[in-house]
C-alpha cells in the first residue's frame, strides 16, 4: 500500500495560516463603522444666518472618532437586550422602534440621557457640538456637509416637497453616499437631528474657549444638530443649531456617539 506523500514546507505553512486565521480572527476594532476627524482647526459657525450661530471662529480640535452612521434601531435594541439601555415607552408619531422593517433606521424617539447612556454603554460618548461640526463640514467653511449646493433628495432624507423624501419618514442609514461628509460620515444633513453633548446657551459662541470647547457648564436645554427628515433649506446647514430640554423625545431626533483618540 502507497503511504501519502509528505507535504511540503509551503503546503505547511498555508495550512497553518488558514488555522490560524479561522481559529483566531482577528477582532474587530473598537472603531469599527467610525471616522477619524483630524486633530486641528476650522472655522465654527457662520455670521450669514441666525444670532445663535455667530460669530464665526477658530476652534482647535484634538483628533477624534465619530460614528460614519447614526445609531440604528438594531444597534439600539443589542443595548438593551444587555440591560443597559431603557425600555422603550410608547409614544405617539412615527418612531422607528414600533415600526417593522425599519431595524437599519436611525433610532429615533430617545431623549437626552438615553443617547447618552447608549454611548457610554458601546465605550463612546456623546460629541461636542464642536466635534459634531466638524465632522460634518470640515476645514473650508461649508454650509452643507456634501458642499454648498442646495439639500436635495439626491443628499439627505429631507422635506423635499414631501417630508422624508415622499416616504413620510426616515430612511436606512448610509444610503445617500453623495450626501458624505469630508470624513466619510453620513446622514449628517436630514434623517434624524442628532442629539450632542452640550447644554444650549444663545450667545456662547461669543465666548467660547477656541480649544476644544465643551459648551456651557450647564443650562436647561441641550443642543442637537443637522437637520431631519422633516426639514429642508437652512435647517440642514452645518451650522445650524436646535435645542429642546433634555426631556424631549420626537420622531425626528436620534444620534451618533464619538470617542477619543487615545
Amino acid at each position: 500500500m502507497a503511504h501519502p506523500a509528505h507535504p511540503t514546507p509551503a503546503a505547511l505553512f498555508y495550512l497553518l495560516f488558514l488555522c490560524a486565521t479561522s481559529v483566531f480572527p482577528e477582532p474587530a476594532s473598537p472603531f469599527h463603522n467610525m471616522v477619524l476627524v483630524p486633530a486641528g482647526e476650522f472655522p465654527m459657525g457662520t455670521d450669514l444666518h441666525n444670532r445663535d450661530e455667530a460669530p464665526t471662529h477658530p476652534v482647535y480640535l484634538d483628533s477624534f472618532y465619530i460614528d460614519r452612521y447614526e445609531v440604528t434601531v438594531s444597534s439600539y435594541r443589542a443595548c438593551l437586550e444587555a440591560d443597559a439601555c431603557y425600555p422603550r415607552p410608547r409614544i405617539g408619531g412615527k418612531c422607528n422602534w414600533w415600526k417593522p422593517k425599519r431595524e437599519r433606521h436611525p433610532m429615533n424617539c430617545v431623549n437626552w440621557d438615553e443617547a447618552s447612556r447608549y454611548c457610554r454603554w458601546a465605550g463612546k460618548r456623546l460629541p461636542t457640538e464642536a466635534e459634531w461640526e466638524k465632522a460634518a463640514r470640515g476645514t473650508d467653511g461649508r454650509p452643507f456637509p456634501w458642499g454648498d449646493k442646495r439639500p436635495r433628495c439626491r443628499y439627505a432624507v429631507m422635506d423635499e416637497k414631501e417630508p422624508g423624501c415622499g416616504s413620510g419618514k426616515t430612511g436606512a442609514v448610509g444610503q445617500l453616499l453623495a450626501g458624505a461628509s469630508p470624513y466619510g460620515a453620513l446622514d449628517m444633513a436630514g434623517n434624524a437631528s442628532e442629539w450632542v453633548a452640550d447644554w444650549y446657551a444663545e450667545d456662547f459662541y461669543e465666548r467660547s474657549p477656541r480649544t476644544n470647547p465643551t459648551g456651557p457648564s450647564s443650562g436647561t436645554q441641550r443642543v442637537f444638530r443637522g437637520g431631519s427628515w422633516r426639514l429642508f433649506g437652512g435647517f440642514l446647514s452645518t451650522t445650524h443649531r436646535f435645542s429642546s430640554p433634555p426631556t424631549l423625545r420626537h420622531d425626528d431626533v436620534g444620534f451618533r456617539c464619538a470617542r477619543s483618540v487615545e
